[in-house]
């Protein structure tokens, strides 16, 4: 008995320790479709690997399942019902298959079989569990399984197997109970009753077997068959043994031996009661005898070849005090009265120290039970409720186990704080009985928060009378109370709220006569500001760099009528004739409240892109070509070349000069490209170096040109020298030429990519404790990287690592291989001993206007911080570090000690919140400077110096009002990318002379952006783009005559990018004649139109050629209204670059005055007096004639001189002035002298 129950006990732990998965059957269907049906889980439990569970979940108080065919079973598994009186398996009839489950596994397992009941529909109709097709080395347990009318309760047909049945299993009313067909490895039948069986109750046939603790009663047995059948073994595994049995009032015999294989003397008969069959006893084909031993046999079978040492016919219910019997005597003397047979069911036992027959074996296990007290759930989903258990029966003291469909795993008897749900239960004693139950613990009903008819009424613009209402609950247990939050303490007590400002956190909580809280999703209270919405159409433009795009804003919400504001300064609900840029529009209502400002860009269409491939020219000589490739736009396109007989994609038989070449799509969209065909036998080789950090301006390109010469240098950032150095990342162009060649060529330097840190963080676990981590990581720059951490007051060493570290503000410091730094401010919290941990977060952040250069001063910005937990009330510390560095955390300013300041100046701030206990939380934050506003351009030109070079020159106006520091000037370089240029203090003259520039080669988009003393910027402006202006000299016709007018002449010009407000060109043409300007007039106009980004104009009254004249063309246009740079003249228009000279007539002394306002001249007119004022001191006058000669030379040291000029006679003069980096030429004229 002891050896059976530590087994016993191992394979129940197995079961519930080492299962794979637990399925669990909650429908009585038997749908394989069904996922909660047994079949289902069945082919669940075969398909996953492993040993499985299938338990029965709460069910009914009864649950019968009806199978129409048999169930398969592949792989070991445990199969657990309620209980033999509450989950039934029934077998319909007919049934397809043997049997309800059918055992066939190919490889050994354990089956494990608790508590239910198997019976089938009409008598005999089916087998129950059946194991005829499986392998060896299985085993077969059954506890507590009931079967009834059933061919065959267990039949087992595969040899060499373990089959226990144990605690309590019931037979009754089947053809044939337990049926072994082949020799077993081991049986063991334990404490299970046989009853009303028509065929046998138990054929036994295994190498070692245990039937001990049974009872076998009225077994009508077939002729020839008995209650009990043992055949002897065919390998004896050690003497089996049939002790302590109860065998009675079967009609054939109640024990029946076969000896099959002589083996008999293996088999122990021991302390049972054979009484009141047909025959007790019989053994067949005798070749020899069982081992007997204090058995009441009460008949033997005269046909028996063997009789037992003893047996008697006495009554077992007679005290055996009445049997004469000395061998009888001798079984128990010290026995006394036993059990009415009619209650040994019953477990009416009387007596002590009893060990003939099953009466006392059944009694302990069976009369283990357990009761149960349960506590549902108080709250919905929550952990509240409670099992009690009382055990009783069996022998203390008891073990438990319990465990859910979940991952729940209790070792306790009672538990506690559990959730609702059906909790299984394990109870075995110290004598190795188990109890099996499930016990289900009530959810409590839940509180229902009901929004469908809930109201929120806006609050008026900045008005604090906002509502929600229309809430309803149900559900848990009333009376509730109420409570609404936002961030804070509670605001009222109430369903509803009202008289609060507008916000999106609002909160509303529900409590129950239990306690059980409940929370709704946050509500939003909209104010009329943030009810109008902007539905935004814009189309983009319809060509490149064209005038086409447009916006359209449909708003929704607020109070109609509405009013409009766009950044270009239109006021209807839709701008047209836009070029590709930034923009903005916001709305205002009839309350006057504003809408957010929706930006929007308007993007040129995809550009005809032109890439050309140049073969140079020999000096004097028509030997290059152009060969050009084109991306975008729509194909097919069409070329057109500046120079008349050029058609198709390249060009032949070219001189050295510049030839512009126009691509038109099949959309009508135009691009043209200016190329430069050099002379040959001029190269440039270059050596870039990259900037040694993102950002950094230390870059150079080192050219060499081939072959050594004398050469001038222009680059396009400006530079004049061989090679180009402080440059930034980006696109370098740079042009060398020796008088009578030049070549161009281009290149481009990279910088790393820019240096970034990051970091992890684990906080201290006390609030004062030095526990915190600090883990930091960076990338990009230049790998290897190191890194430092600094407190507020040093350096804490090398990383990347930082651990013992207490609550506080730190920055770390991340180093590349090239010297490049990044740095980020970390703040570690403690944490909080009290009941709940202390919590902080920042909302509500305005932006700062820029009151002030100075950092550590005061702003206008604010924010809101809120804390919750740990111990109140809080006290709040807000720092920012505004000069940080490599070396530390730098100054900290405390700029306020609320928890709302309005004080705050932009930049990045740590707040710190301390409790009651004097534990802190930090917080990182940034308030963002206030946008500034862009300061647009007027207008770009193309001027022209005193020695006749050409400038771009980027105009704007001075708007004081916008708090500007300085702008900065940004050109799109010619692989499409924008590059910074420089940038002008606002006090400064407001335009930018660009130097790196050639206007004859292509014209150049420039955009602007501005930036006040706390280093805050506006968005870019609007693109502006120079006019370009290309001759047709091949095509040419020269006049008939030197001094004829009959010439012609085609020119070709690109549209101005960044106005809408021209109306015309004016072709201007000047004629020079041995050096002096006879003729500067607007010969045609031309009318701007949208949409065109290329204009032709053919002069039909070019002059001839009489060997001492040029002829010179330009292009400008008007605008509306001029443009005036601060302490300068007005631009009034723009104009493009001057083409190069026709014929040879030299240039002027002085083409045009510059537009450049380095110094004033005044008055002008004058009788020869004239006042000259500059900047400062410094630099020389000269004062030029027409024909070029130097009439007087002054030197200014004064910023103010006076200068007499009436020894000249009356006419037209130049004054140029050369001093402070600046060279200016400016017109005067000399009148009534």
């Amino acid at each position: 008995m002891y050896k059976s129950t530590l087994l016993l006990f191992a394979l129940v732990l197995t079961s519930l320790v080492f299962g794979q998965t637990t399925y669990y059957v909650e429908s009585t269907t038997d749908n394989p479709a069904d996922n909660l049906s047994f079949r289902y889980q069945i082919n669940q439990a075969n398909a996953n690997p492993g040993h499985d569970t299938i338990r029965f979940g709460a069910g009914s108080a009864t649950d019968s399942i009806f199978f129409d065919s048999t169930i398969v079973i592949t792989e070991g598994v445990t199969i657990i019902g309620r209980g033999q009186d509450t989950t039934f398996l029934v077998g319909r009839d007919p049934l397809t298959g043997s049997g309800i489950i059918q055992i066939y596994n190919s490889t050994p397992g354990n089956f494990r079989f608790f508590q239910f009941h198997m019976i089938s529909a009409s008598q005999d109709s089916c087998f129950g569990i059946a194991q005829d097709l499986g392998t060896t080395g299985d085993t077969l347990l059954f506890e507590r399984v009931e079967f009834t009318r059933l061919q065959f309760a267990v039949f087992i047909d595969a040899a060499q197997n373990t089959v226990i049945l144990n605690d309590f299993c019931k037979f009754s009313n089947n053809l044939y109970a337990l049926n072994c067909q082949v020799n077993l490895e081991y049986l063991k039948v334990n404490e299970c009753l046989f009853t009303g069986q028509r065929g046998a109750g138990a054929y036994i046939q295994s190498n070692y077997f245990e039937v001990t603790n049974n009872i076998f009663e009225n077994q009508a047995a077939n002729p020839g068959m008995a209650s009990v059948v043992i055949v002897d073994p065919v390998s004896p595994g050690g003497i089996s043994r049939f002790v302590n049995n109860t065998v009675q009032d079967g009609n054939e015999v109640g024990l029946l031996l076969y000896d099959a294989n002589s083996n008999m003397s293996n088999i122990a008969i021991h302390n049972n009661i054979i009484y009141g069959n047909s025959y007790d006893f019989r053994q067949d084909n005798n070749t020899g005898s069982a081992l007997y031993s204090k058995n009441i046999i009460g008949t033997t079978d005269p046909s028996s070849q063997t009789f037992p040492i003893f047996y008697s016919n006495a009554d077992p219910m007679l005290s055996i005090s009445e049997l004469t019997s000395a061998s009888i005597t001798a079984i128990d003397s010290a026995d006394a009265t036993y059990a009415p047979l009619t209650d040994y069911f019953g477990l009416g036992i009387v007596g002590s120290g009893r060990d003939i027959g099953a009466i006392e074996y059944l009694s302990p296990c069976s009369l283990l039970s357990a009761n149960f007290s349960v506590t549902d759930a108080t709250c919905y989903s929550a952990g509240t409720g409670a099992i009690t258990t009382s055990v009783s029966g069996g022998t203390a003291p008891y073990t438990y186990q319990w465990s859910n469909s979940g991952a729940f795993n209790e070792t306790t008897q009672d538990l506690s704080n559990i959730w609702a749900g059906d909790y299984f239960i394990y109870i075995q004693d110290n004598a190795g009985c188990n109890f099996y139950d499930t016990v289900t613990v009530g959810q409590a009903t839940q509180i229902v928060i009901d929004s469908a008819s809930i109201v929120i009424t806006p609050t008026g613009c900045g008005n604090s009378d906002g509502a929600i209402s229309g809430l309803s609950v149900s559900g848990g247990n009333p009376p509730y109370s109420y409570n609404w939050f936002n961030g804070g303490p509670s605001l009222t007590s109430t369903i509803d709220i009202s008289g609060v400002p507008a916000g999106t956190g609002y909160l509303f909580r529900v409590i129950d006569a239990n306690s059980c809280p409940v929370f709704s999703n946050l509500f939003t209270i909209p104010s009329n500001d943030s009810l109008i919405s902007l539905n935004l159409n814009t189309a983009n433009a319809n060509c490149n760099a064209s005038f086409s795009g447009s916006a359209y804003v449909n708003p929704s919400g607020g109070a109609l009528p509405y009013s409009y504001t766009w950044s270009n300064g239109a006021t209807s609900d839709s701008i047209i004739n836009l070029s590709a840029g930034n923009y903005w529009v916001f709305v205002n209502d009839a309350n006057g409240c504003q809408s957010q400002a929706e930006y929007f860009t308007i993007q040129d269409s995809s550009a005809i892109q032109i890439a050309t491939a140049v073969t140079p020219a020999t000096c004097g000589s028509n030997d290059g070509s152009i060969v050009s490739t084109v991306l975008g736009g729509t194909l097919p396109y069409f070329y057109s070349w500046s120079q008349a007989g050029l058609s198709g994609s390249s060009a032949q038989n070219l001189y050295t000069g510049y030839y512009q070449l126009t691509i038109t799509d099949a959309n009508g969209c135009s691009n043209f490209t200016n190329v430069f065909v050099p002379a040959s036998g001029i190269s440039i080789s270059a050596s870039p170096t990259s900037p040694s950090c993102d950002g950094s301006n230390d870059g150079a390109i080192d050219i060499t040109v081939n072959p050594a010469g004398s050469y001038t240098y222009l680059w396009s950032n400006g530079a004049t020298t061989e090679d180009a150095s402080n440059l930034y990342e980006g696109f370098y162009t740079v042009t060398v030429s020796n008088g009578s060649c030049s070549v161009t060529d281009s290149f481009s330097i990279d910088a790393p990519d820019a240096l970034q840190i990051i970091h992890t963080t684990s906080n201290a676990t006390g609030c004062t404790s030095a526990d915190g981590m600090i883990a930091v990581t960076a990338f990009g720059g230049s790998p290897a990287y190191s890194y430092e951490l600094f407190d507020e007051n040093s350096s804490l060493g090398a990383g990347p690592t930082f651990a013992n570290l207490v609550p506080g503000p730190y920055m770390a410091v991340a180093v590349d291989a090239n010297g490049c730094s990044d740095t980020a401010t970390i703040s570690l919290s403690g944490i909080s001993g009290g009941a709940t941990p202390l919590t902080a977060g920042v909302t509500n952040i305005t932006p700062s206007a820029c009151l002030s250069s100075n950092p550590a001063d005061p702003g206008n910005g604010s924010a809101l911080v809120t804390a919750n937990g740990g111990t109140a009330p809080y006290a709040y510390y807000w720092t920012k570090y505004w000069n940080q560095s490599g070396s530390g955390l730098g100054s900290g300013t405390v700029f306020s000690t609320t928890n709302q300041p309005i004080n705050l100046s932009s930049g990045a701030y740590v707040v710190e919140v301390r409790d009651a206990n004097n534990c802190s939380i930090y917080v990182n934050t940034t308030i963002p400077g206030a946008n500034l506003a862009p300061q647009e351009i007027c207008m770009v030109t193309v001027q022209q110096d005193f020695n006749n070079n050409q400038q771009n020159v980027v105009v704007w106006e001075k708007n004081a009002g916008l708090g500007i520091d300085f702008y900065e000037i940004w050109r799109m370089e010619a692989n499409g990318m924008w590059q910074y240029r420089d940038s002008v203090q606002f006090a400064s003259l407001s335009q930018y002379v660009d130097y790196g520039t050639d206007p004859n080669a292509t014209y150049y988009t420039y955009q602007l952006r501005t930036v006040d003393q706390c280093g805050n910027l506006s968005i870019y402006t609007a693109n502006h783009a120079t006019i370009q202006l290309s001759l047709d000299t091949l095509n040419m016709t020269p006049a008939t005559g030197p001094n004829n007018t009959d010439g012609s002449i085609t020119m070709q010009w690109n549209q101005y990018g960044g106005s809408l407000s021209l109306t015309e060109y004016g072709v201007r043409r000047i004629i020079v004649e041995s050096g002096v300007t006879v003729a500067d007039a607007i010969i045609a106009t031309v009318p701007f139109l949208a949409n065109n980004p290329v204009y032709n104009y053919t002069d039909n009254t070019m002059p001839g050629d009489n060997g001492q004249r040029s002829v010179f063309y330009q292009i400008q246009a008007v605008f509306p209204s001029s443009c005036l740079a601060t302490k300068a003249q007005d631009y009034n228009g723009t104009r493009s670059n001057r083409s190069a000279g026709i014929f040879n007539g030299g240039y002027p002394a002085s083409l045009d005055e510059s537009d450049l306002n380095y110094f004033a001249v005044y008055p002008n007119p004058s009788n020869g007096k004239f006042t000259i004022e500059t900047s400062q001191a410094g630099g020389t006058i000269t004062v030029i004639d027409l024909f070029g000669k130097i009439v007087k030379e002054l030197e200014m040291n004064q910023a103010k001189i006076k200068v007499d000029l009436s020894e000249l006679n009356n006419g037209t003069y130049f004054i140029r002035y050369n001093g402070n980096q600046a060279l200016e030429t400016k017109k005067v004229i000399i009148l009534n002298n």
